[in-house]
Formats: structure tokens, C-alpha cells, sequence
């Protein structure tokens, strides 16, 4: 990799709508006890949990993009679909409070007979919690742009987060999370060579791919399929990677 690329996904980045969310970046931790057991002493896990919105979690690289894109456009209203004990809810919810948007969440489940976890959380953040009965992903989306359909006709503007924000605008986040661990690699002389991912929906996956791609492969990022089968996941993983990389294309110099 050159530093003209490394420079150039920075402008791309920068030149997208992006709501700042987390603390990073997110530190680099050895794990030398775990590390030895696999056989290795340059085992490391990067963070993510510290990112500092609501408890921390990953997903807030992606809210970062996508409610810097709801606010871009306008929106008061931001829905996002999740199960009932979803952390992208959670942070969803959380950031909408720091940015002052209303926040919707639709859940693939029926009312709980009391809300814990999560869902005290949500509703402590002042998001309203719609229980939808039980559905699949795609139904769950559907219900959220009917929702936000409704909520136009009453002269709102809403912004609908779906897939749990894997989109190509939220891979944008793990595509500046690809930046991040570059750059701390360089800084703190840690030679990663190997990325290791769980592949649930695709999003962090694909961000990740895209980000080292960018790059010029300082490191090769392996994804694990946890949810679908890998071929599914793989044609994902393909169409959120096009997807962000056709939003960075139109953003850059």
C-alpha cells in the first residue's frame, strides 16, 4: 500500500455525511494467555466494545454514516428495525438522543410482559419500542418503511435504518474502522498480517474488505459465517461491497 492511498480513502471518507458517535479509536489489546494457547504470542482483539455510545459496540461505526446521511437529508425521525434485545437498537436509540432525532424501533416480536436489557435501555433513551408479532428480516423492513410511510403522510421525515444498518452506507464505517487498524498497525509496530470477522449480515464484513482492498491489502481480513450459509453470505457481502464503493467513488476527489 502507498501513502496516496491510505490518503485517498481518508478524502473519500471525509467526504461523506458523518454524524462523530464513538471514542476512537478503539484501543488494540494483546492476548498473550489466549494467544498461547493457539500457539502464537501476536494474538490481539481490537475494542470494539469500547467505543463509548450506550455500553459500546460495534454498530456505532455504522450509525456514524448512516444518521450523518438521515441528517444530511433532513429526517426528524430515524426507524430502525432490531430484534427486542437488539444492540443496534440499543445504539440506535442512543445516538438519535445525542443527535436530538426521534427514534423508532420495530421489533420482530410480540409485546414483552416486562421490559430488561435492552429494552429498559431503549425506552430509558426515550425511543418509542413498536412490537411487530413475529416476522423474518425482510417483513421487519417492510413494516419499517410502512411505518415511515405513515409517518410522511403526517409531515414528518423519516429515515428508515434497515438490515441492522449492514447497507453500503453503514459498511462506510467499518470501511474508516479498515483506516483505523491500519494506521494504529503502523503506529504501535504491530505487523498484523491476518484480521479475523464474524460475518452475521455482512456489514462489518464487508467494510473491513473493502477498507484492506483500498488499501492495497496490508492485511487480509477472513470472514466467518455465523448466520448464512457462506455462499449467501458471500453474494452480500458482494453487493454491500459495490454498493459503498460506488458511494465512495461518487464522494471522492
Amino acid at each position: 500500500m502507498t501513502s496516496a492511498a491510505v490518503q485517498a480513502l481518508a478524502a473519500c471518507l471525509d467526504a461523506v455525511p458523518r454524524a462523530r458517535l464513538g471514542i476512537l479509536p478503539t484501543p488494540i489489546h494483546r492476548l498473550p494467555r489466549l494467544g498461547k494457547t493457539v500457539g502464537t504470542d501476536r494474538l490481539y482483539v481490537k475494542r470494539d466494545d469500547l467505543t463509548g455510545l450506550a455500553l459500546g459496540g460495534n454498530k456505532t461505526r455504522s450509525l456514524e454514516f448512516l444518521l450523518g446521511r438521515a441528517i444530511a437529508d433532513g429526517a426528524d425521525l430515524v426507524i430502525c428495525g432490531g430484534g427486542p434485545q437488539s444492540n443496534m437498537a440499543r445504539l440506535c436509540a442512543a445516538a438519535c438522543a445525542q443527535l436530538g432525532l426521534a427514534c423508532i424501533l420495530v421489533h420482530n416480536a410480540p409485546p414483552p410482559d416486562h421490559y430488561q436489557g435492552n429494552l429498559l435501555l431503549n425506552r430509558m433513551l426515550d425511543a418509542e419500542s413498536v412490537f411487530a408479532g413475529p416476522m423474518g428480516e425482510a417483513e421487519r423492513d417492510a413494516h419499517c418503511e410502512s411505518l415511515a410511510d405513515q409517518w410522511r403522510r403526517r409531515g414528518r421525515r423519516p429515515y428508515v435504518v434497515a438490515h441492522g444498518g449492514s447497507t453500503p452506507t453503514g459498511v462506510l464505517g467499518f470501511a474508516a474502522g479498515a483506516l483505523e487498524l491500519y494506521r494504529q498497525n503502523l503506529q504501535q509496530g504491530l505487523n498484523l498480517a491476518n484480521v479475523v470477522i464474524c460475518g452475521a449480515m455482512g456489514g462489518t464484513a464487508a467494510g473491513l474488505v473493502l477498507g484492506a482492498a483500498l488499501l492495497g491489502g496490508p492485511f487480509h481480513v477472513h470472514v466467518i459465517s455465523v448466520e448464512y450459509p457462506p455462499a449467501e453470505l458471500r453474494r452480500r457481502l458482494d453487493e454491500l461491497i459495490h454498493g459503498a464503493h460506488r458511494i465512495l467513488a461518487a464522494a471522492g476527489p
